[in-house]
């Protein structure tokens, strides 16, 4: 009998185990870096709406075509030359960091940096009504 309860609570121990790790929070605590650049104590990861260029992705990706140095062609079909960034967009929509997580080329990766630090504000992300900080990931296709 013994056995047989410890066996059970060892179950139900595993079953709530497993059933903590599904559970996901849309949001994260900022990092102290992440707080003092943007004033948001918590980012949201899965925001009921995403932050949004004014315009569209179309509008974003011609905002880099207009401004990245001719030398940087740009591609809208899929390349094996991809910079994969990771912007900060506060709960005012303005980028507070741009961070290339994957690049093809480090000259190329500076360019889109400083092409980024210009965008104009985008829209914010929205969670229940309210205006709120989060991440945005873009990418960027090159010949």
């Amino acid at each position: 009998m013994k056995k047989f309860v410890f066996t059970l609570l060892a179950a139900t121990a595993l079953c709530s185990a497993s059933a903590a790790e599904l559970v996901r929070l849309p949001y994260a605590m900022a990092s102290a870096a992440e707080k003092e650049m943007s004033g948001c104590d918590t980012i949201y990861t899965m925001p009921t709406a995403n932050a949004e260029f004014p315009g569209g992705m179309d509008a974003l990706y011609d905002f880099y075509f207009r401004n990245l140095p001719k030398e940087y062609e740009m591609v809208m079909s899929m390349s094996p030359n991809i910079i994969l960034l990771k912007a900060f967009i506060n709960d005012k929509g303005e980028i507070a960091n741009a961070k290339v997580l994957r690049s093809f080329n480090p000259a190329y990766s500076d360019a889109v940096v400083s092409v980024t630090e210009k965008l104009p504000a985008f829209k914010p992300a929205v969670y229940k009504g309210h205006d709120v900080c989060s991440y945005r990931i873009i990418k960027l296709y090159f010949k």
